[in-house]
């Protein structure tokens, strides 16, 4: 995990993770404290806990319209090291041009919108452990 511009990032601090497109890996937003909102660190792995998956769909919305990319969607939890024994780990994929909502992927398939999960382990692909929330409604 790489500081950025000496901020500092914390255990169980709350932050919003996205992938960054540009620099490879992901960057973390503090979302809470005097940093709130600004970016305080990149790194290739991050895990989570109390997570939630969010798309903002106006960032969606001008992405599908303008075709051009932009931070829309995130993952939201608070910093933590990662979980001991979860009995099972889920893949999560975001595909906005599929759906705007990130999917469970479950036999390769991806038909479950999630929206929250105790344990995430964001690498290469994103991993979700332990209670998991999925949406309700249609996307």
């Amino acid at each position: 995990m790489k500081p950025y511009k000496g901020r500092e990032l914390r255990d169980n601090q709350r932050v919003r993770v996205y992938r960054n497109l540009n620099r490879g890996g992901y960057s973390v937003l503090s979302w809470e404290g005097p940093d709130k909102g600004l970016v305080v660190a990149h790194c290739d792995t991050i895990a989570l806990y109390s997570a939630r998956f969010i798309v903002q769909k106006s960032g969606w919305q001008r992405f599908w319209d303008t075709g051009r990319k932009n931070v829309h969607a995130y993952v939201e939890g608070n910093v933590n090291n990662p979980p001991g024994v979860v009995s099972s780990w889920g893949r999560v994929v975001y595909e906005p041009l599929v759906r705007p909502a990130f999917q469970l992927s479950v036999g390769g398939r991806r038909n479950y919108s999630i929206t929250a999960a105790n344990h995430v382990v964001m690498q290469e692909s994103i991993r979700v452990g332990g209670a998991i929330e999925l949406s309700t409604g249609a996307v």
